[in-house]
């Protein structure tokens, strides 16, 4: 069973991300506190910074309890069972194989033909590091000017950058769409849960591998063999279920705060713009 503590930390639970509400002034009201006549702009300025901090302190909390969840609910190198699991699960985990549990997929198109044309492009460049998250900078294949093959994904599969694994870039995907060569389409089998999966890329066991393998060259890259002879522990898939859930409702609400420093940032350097001229 969780720990409450640990998750009180970040002022409330992953399974309450989706209700959370944050009070974000729009910039349209910003700027109205800060037209002549009204308090001193210092004191306004005071707020937005309180606001940037306390959203601050709560990323880096959050982020501070995927870390710890992601070495405790799984099981440590040669043990099968995790130090903390969800309530009602027992029972030993067992190891898989990439080979036998992941479709890597060899689905190449023709990025040219029409069909494709309103679909979005995406690669590593497109995806940020260690966070399973886009970047705000994706184009539809029709603007990309593409001309070598592509793989088709769908909205669900996973996208891994095989370049540079040391920067650990991977994304559920939120729509279908060509990726690039650079990148895997990933798809789980026999037995295993795809938001599990997504959340063993998360895991430093495999980052060091990948990181380890594909050293080995000029250009770091991790291939297919390599992938496939890669090995990790997997529990129920009802429990692996809930495991991916909880990572993916604790990215949810890790992006919320993100999202919310950026906009905030954002209103005060607008402000700034206006009564500064």
């Amino acid at each position: 069973m969780f720990a409450k503590s640990e998750l009180a930390l970040a002022g409330c639970a992953p399974d309450r991300a989706s209700s959370r509400r944050f009070a974000v002034p729009s910039l349209r009201s910003a700027l109205w506190i800060a037209r002549p006549g009204a308090q001193p702009a210092c004191f306004h300025f005071q707020k937005l910074d309180t606001l940037i901090n306390q959203h601050q302190q709560k990323y880096g909390k959050l982020n501070n309890i995927k870390k710890a969840m992601l070495e405790k609910m799984f099981p440590k190198q040669g043990e099968t069972i995790p130090e903390i699991r969800f309530k009602g699960f027992s029972g030993e985990w067992v190891e898989r194989s990439w080979s036998d549990t992941v479709d890597i997929s060899t689905n190449m198109v023709d990025p040219r033909n029409c069909q494709y044309g309103e679909l979005f492009h995406v690669g590593p460049g497109n995806i940020e590091s260690f966070t399973g998250r886009f970047y705000n900078n994706i184009l539809k294949v029709k603007s990309s000017n593409l001309i070598s093959g592509k793989f088709h994904f769908n909205k669900g599969d996973i996208i891994y950058g095989k370049i540079n694994p040391q920067l650990a870039k991977y994304v559920i995907a939120p729509f279908e769409g060509l990726a690039s060569a650079d990148a895997y389409v990933l798809n789980t089998k026999n037995g295993v849960v795809q938001n599990y999966l997504f959340a063993i890329l998360h895991t430093e066991d495999f980052y060091k591998y990948t990181v380890s393998v594909s050293s080995r060259t000029g250009m770091p890259k991790i291939n297919r063999d390599e992938l496939n002879i890669y090995s990790y522990m997997a529990p129920s898939e009802s429990e692996q279920t809930q495991i991916g859930n909880y990572f993916q409702k604790l990215d949810a609400l890790i992006n919320q705060h993100q999202q919310q420093i950026t906009k905030l940032i954002n209103i005060k350097q607008a402000c700034l713009s206006k009564m500064f001229v």
